[in-house]
């Protein structure tokens, strides 16, 4: 049973997890050491029906204390894992944010679909209409405009 005389002790990893105030690290350690310190102390309770006594404690303590790189690494994977769960969402977000602004500009200086199919249709009838043009210029200076109106009579009413 624990010692009544025996002077209450207090554990001081905090010293030995947290090296400053802006120690983000030491202090997310020393905050996964209190969650193992409430999980034993929940046990204790379970198992003995009490709270345990502080001297009752010194074992975990002790114990804590050479785990103390293990909590820092532990600390350092949540801290690491958390900055990237961030940088992630954040990424996300400024793609999706660049993709909807490219889809803007596209949409400014690009005409609407129809806008593009009709243009093609005009370029190509004025394509049509010059080809034969130049075509009609060529073959009237080689057989002359008679020729040309006996040929084209001559397919629209064939000689019988």
């Amino acid at each position: 049973m624990a010692d009544p005389n025996k002077k209450h002790r207090y554990s001081f990893i905090y010293n030995d997890l947290v090296s400053g105030e802006n120690d983000f690290v030491g202090l997310v350690a020393y905050s996964i050491y209190k969650e193992e310190k409430i999980a034993y102390v929940k046990a204790f309770e379970e198992k003995e029906g009490r709270e345990p006594e502080p001297c009752e404690l010194e074992d975990f303590h002790t114990l804590a204390r050479q785990r103390v790189a293990q909590y820092t690494e532990l600390a350092e994977n949540r801290v690491s894992n958390f900055g990237q769960l961030l940088y992630g969402e954040r990424l996300e977000a400024l793609e999706e944010e660049r993709a909807r602004t490219l889809k803007r500009e596209i949409e400014k200086i690009s005409p609407s679909w129809w806008r593009g199919v009709s243009q093609s249709i005009v370029g190509s009838l004025i394509y049509t209409i010059m080809l034969g043009v130049i075509i009609m210029a060529i073959l009237c200076a080689q057989h002359g405009a008679s020729w040309i109106l006996k040929e084209c009579m001559d397919v629209l009413m064939p000689p019988a």
